[in-house]
């Protein structure tokens, strides 16, 4: 009888053992870092915000336009077609292949053709140093900001900006004027000198941005950084910037470095902007298409050099987008996909 009780004691060990051995675990519900409730089964590995691609494929999508403008030639030989008060000075024989044209902003090309695809009626825009942009701008742009250090010249934008449009306003912020009449009439010491000097950095660069209505605009979707102090105008930039989807501009951002108002530190701007943001930097060379005389290359390649015409525009986004190298125009007339394919497959940093 004991043995027998054994035996169906042994026999059903062995079927718990075996039923054990074969059921197949349920998964583990687990706690992700946002707080989601899903489980380790169900969540997707390595997934990319929808966001982040969003800002991807617009940005991806302007650099494409601009590389059809070049593989189309639209940008060669463009001679000005604007009412002359529009029209600024540019250097006599600079091809408009590589620069802007009298009526555009004297950006290059291809970052005029990306700003022009990403800018947007319902946008307000702020742009250090007025000019012939300041036009181009507010034909583009719901609301334009424009600062400018000289007061003879602001006034004149003023007159011929108020008789185009009505949606800019031009902000004279400087405090140079002070600092030569107090030095000149009760003299400086250095200790002045820099507080006076500091003074006029912060006016410049952080202008208070009013309306004609009162109200003041404290965010901005487009910020273009070409003018003075742009060390100081870059940080205020990137407070003023909104946070998604914002466009950046520096023109001449191939100098390897900025002055502080002229002062013996220098810095990078290309190093404040956070790396996880979209970059496009415009080539130091130029996709030729074989349209320009001998003469014109050379011409365009000095002032590209001498006044360091190159320009860089971003696009913001989150932080936890993940960081990739700066796009910029390849060489020849291939379509836009190959600059998309590029940019997605490209290789990235982390």
């Amino acid at each position: 009888m004991r043995r027998l009780h054994l035996l169906v004691c042994l026999v059903g060990a062995a079927i718990v053992l075996f039923h054990m051995l074969t059921q197949r675990r349920a998964p583990i519900a687990v706690a992700p870092s946002d707080g989601s409730a899903t489980s380790r089964k169900t969540s997707a590995p390595n997934a990319i915000d929808p966001k982040c691609a969003e800002l991807e494929r617009r940005f991806d999508d302007a650099v494409g336009a601009a590389r059809r403008e070049h593989a189309e030639r639209t940008w060669a030989n463009k001679r000005p077609d604007c009412p002359r008060e529009r029209r600024s000075w540019r250097q006599p024989r600079l091809s408009f292949q590589v620069v802007g044209t009298p009526c555009q902003p004297w950006w290059r090309q291809d970052a005029i053709a990306i700003v022009d695809k990403l800018a947007s009626k319902s946008d307000v825009a702020v742009e250090w140093g007025s000019g012939s942009s300041s036009f181009w701008l507010a034909e583009r742009v719901g609301r334009l900001h424009a600062v400018e250090n000289d007061k003879t010249w602001a006034e004149r934008m003023r007159r011929d900006l108020n008789r185009l449009f009505g949606n800019a306003r031009i902000h004279v912020a400087d405090a140079a004027e002070q600092r030569r009449k107090t030095c000149k009439r009760d003299g400086c010491e250095k200790a002045e000198r820099d507080a006076l000097d500091e003074l006029r950095r912060a006016a410049y660069a952080n202008v208070t941005l009013s309306r004609g209505d009162g109200s003041v605009d404290t965010v901005a979707d487009l910020v273009v950084d070409d003018g003075r102090m742009r060390f100081e105008v870059m940080k205020r930039a990137l407070r003023l910037l909104k946070p998604e989807g914002g466009v950046l501009v520096l023109d001449n951002s191939n100098r390897d470095h900025y002055n502080r108002d002229l002062g013996p530190d220098t810095f990078n701007l290309l190093e404040l902007v956070p790396r996880h943001w979209l970059r496009y930097t415009s080539p130091e060379t130029w996709p030729d298409d074989g349209s320009l005389s001998p003469e014109d290359r050379r011409t365009a390649k000095h002032w590209i050099h001498r006044d360091s015409i190159v320009t860089t525009v971003w696009m913001s986004r989150p932080a936890h987008c993940a960081p990739r190298e700066a796009l910029t125009l390849l060489p020849g007339a291939a379509g836009a996909a190959e600059v998309a394919a590029r940019a997605r497959g490209g290789p990235r940093r982390s």
